[in-house]
């Protein structure tokens, strides 16, 4: 059960729950989420609150109850993501392309819904819609990262080796800290048949993702790369 309200929370049960949840009391947050619900129906933000600390907890039926509800009383671009999340993380992959959609329309101009759209394509086999809702994500914004990145992947997935190589790098030339696109470049690099390119992602990432340059090594062992085209 929560305790009384802090003084330094000013008697706002939201602010208390996410004091609770970053002390580790998540528990005592649900409760104050939804008693802020409860005092104020009108409002979407305690159920997204609600929403979201269910799905970090792996709760992903009662983070969709919660997220859908906040979702009828606000549009919100991270609460609308992950409704559709965790739909996905109940392995209901159309109905979290659904839920995308619609909140590719209500948000048009949000290139993170695009991207995850996207990617959802991508994880249904539907890769050259993929590339083109990657295209729309950049074209909103140009410096999206997991955009650059799926879009390599994807195109990656297409034997388009050359393009999607210039996507992911372009991703890491936006984040050079992020491990993934290194690794799918070193991935792609061998698929085409250059080890020079694969082997020196492999170097870079032994110091940036050690776990990621294992992964890399053991598919060039066991792997023989493509003659170059």
């Amino acid at each position: 059960m929560a305790g009384p309200l802090p003084p330094s929370h000013g008697g706002d049960p939201c602010a208390e729950g996410v004091a609770r949840f970053q002390a580790g009391d998540a528990e005592g947050a649900a409760a104050c989420f939804l008693r802020a619900a409860r005092e104020r129906p009108g409002e979407g933000h305690p159920r997204y609150l609600l929403g979201l600390l269910h799905f970090k907890k792996g709760r992903y039926r009662e983070a969709e109850a919660q997220l859908r509800a906040s979702a009828a009383l606000e549009t919100r671009e991270d609460g609308l993501i992950k409704l559709a999340l965790a739909r996905g993380e109940q392995k209901d992959l159309p109905g979290c392309l659904a839920l995308l959609e619609e909140a590719a329309r209500r948000l048009p101009a949000s290139a993170a819904i695009r991207a995850h759209l996207a990617t959802t394509l991508r994880s249904l086999d539907r890769v050259p819609e993929a590339i083109a809702a990657y295209a729309g994500a950049l074209a909103l914004d140009p410096g999206h990262v997991p955009a650059h990145w799926g879009l390599g992947l994807a195109l990656g997935m297409e034997g388009r080796f050359a393009e999607g190589m210039a996507a992911l790098r372009q991703a890491i030339a936006l984040d050079p800290g992020f491990p993934p696109p290194h690794f799918h470049l070193g991935v792609l690099a061998w698929a085409a048949g250059d080890a020079a390119e694969a082997r020196a992602q492999a170097a870079c990432l032994r110091s940036l993702a050690p776990s990621y340059a294992s992964r890399l090594d053991q598919l060039m062992q066991e792997e023989s790369p493509h003659e170059p085209a």
